[in-house]
C-alpha cells in the first residue's frame, strides 16, 4: 500500500482514540489528530484546534498540510450535550453542523475521502424493528437533527463534485475507557461493587450495543473501500435492558437476586434499537466481531483491573 496522510478530528474522544490506534497498526499509515483538548494517542500528537473556528483551522492545515496534503479524514469530532432536550441540544446542532461544513471544506481542498461519524438517533426515539437505512430518518432532538444535517452535507458534496463521503450511523459504541455513564457501566460498576442493578420500567427496551473496537475497524474499512453513502454500524446483537443485567450479573459472577425491575420508569420503555449491518457488510465487508458477551467481559476486567486489591478481593 502507498503511503497515506490521514487527518481524525475528534481525537481526544472515545472512538476516536480506539481509531488512531487501528490506523497506527497499519503499514505506511501517517495519522495526524485534531480536538479542543490537546492529548497525546500513543505516539500521535492530538493538535488542539476548535473546528468551529474556520481560520483556526486554515491556519493549521497550512502549517501541516500545506506539503503532505492528506489522503483521508475521519471526521469524529463533536459537541454531546449534556441533555438532549432544551438550549443546549440546539446549540450542539448548530456547532456540529458548522465544524461538519468546514471539515468538509478541508476534505474538499484535497480532493480526499470523508468518512462522517452519523448516529442510530437520526432515526428518532420509535424506530420500526428492525431498522435499516431505507427507513426515513426522524430525528427528535437537535443533536441527532444536527447529525442528519451533516449526513445531507456529505451526500451534496457527493452528488456535486464527486468527493468521496460516507456516513456511518454508529449504535451506541461502548468499551474499557469510556467515560460516559452509560447503561453498560453503571450496570457493570454495580455488578462489580455487588450492589443492586436498577432496571427501569418493564426492562423490555432494547439496544443494540456496539463495541469500539468494530467501530473502528468500520470507519477504515469504509476508508479503504471508498464507500458512497449512509450505513448502519452496530453489533448486530439487541438486546432488553432485562436481559442486559442478567447477561452483566453472570459475566460478574453476581447474585441474580440483585437485578430489580420496574422500581422506576422508564421514558424509552417502548424503544426497539435494532439497525442491521447488511448495507455495511456489502459495501465493505464490515460485521461485528466482539459479541456482547466478550465486551462486557472485557469491560469487566479492566474495571477490576483498576480497583484496590483490597476492594478487588473483597
Amino acid at each position: 500500500m502507498a503511503p497515506q496522510r490521514v487527518l481524525v478530528t475528534g481525537g481526544s474522544g472515545f472512538v476516536a482514540q480506539q481509531l488512531i490506534g487501528r490506523l497506527r497498526r497499519e503499514d505506511g499509515v501517517e495519522v495526524l489528530a485534531l480536538s479542543r483538548t490537546p492529548t497525546s494517542v500513543g505516539d500521535v500528537t492530538v493538535d488542539p484546534v476548535d473546528l468551529a473556528d474556520e481560520r483556526a483551522l486554515q491556519e493549521w492545515s497550512a502549517a501541516r498540510t500545506s506539503r503532505h496534503g492528506l489522503d483521508g479524514i475521519f471526521h469524529l469530532a463533536a459537541q454531546v450535550p449534556a441533555r438532549f432536550d432544551g438550549a443546549e441540544a440546539e446549540q450542539s446542532r448548530e456547532a456540529n453542523l458548522r465544524m461538519t461544513a468546514h471539515v468538509l471544506a478541508l476534505a474538499q481542498r484535497h480532493r480526499c475521502p470523508l468518512v462522517y461519524a452519523s448516529s442510530t438517533s437520526v432515526y428518532g426515539g420509535n424506530p420500526p424493528s428492525p431498522c435499516t437505512e431505507q427507513v426515513p430518518p426522524a430525528p427528535g432532538n437537535g443533536y441527532a437533527e444536527g447529525k442528519l444535517a451533516g449526513e445531507a452535507l456529505m451526500t451534496r458534496a457527493h452528488d456535486e463534485t464527486g468527493l468521496i463521503t460516507s456516513s456511518l450511523r454508529i449504535s451506541a459504541p461502548y468499551g474499557p475507557t469510556q467515560r460516559l455513564r452509560t447503561v453498560i457501566s453503571i450496570f457493570v460498576d454495580a455488578a462489580i461493587a455487588g450492589q443492586v442493578l436498577t432496571v427501569q420500567g418493564s426492562g423490555e427496551r432494547t439496544q443494540d450495543f456496539t463495541f469500539v473496537t468494530d467501530v473502528a475497524e468500520a470507519f477504515w474499512r469504509a476508508f479503504q473501500h471508498e464507500a458512497v453513502g449512509v450505513y448502519n454500524v452496530s453489533g448486530n446483537s439487541p438486546v432488553s435492558m432485562r436481559s442486559l443485567a442478567e447477561l452483566v450479573i453472570e459475566c460478574v459472577g453476581g447474585d441474580p437476586s440483585r437485578i430489580r425491575v420496574g422500581t422506576a420508569s422508564d421514558a424509552q420503555d417502548g424503544y426497539r434499537g435494532v439497525f442491521p449491518t447488511d448495507k455495511a457488510h456489502s459495501a465493505f465487508g464490515f460485521t461485528a466481531r466482539v459479541t456482547l458477551r466478550e465486551g462486557l467481559r472485557r469491560m469487566i476486567d479492566a474495571r477490576t483491573a483498576s480497583l484496590p486489591n483490597a476492594i478487588r478481593e473483597a
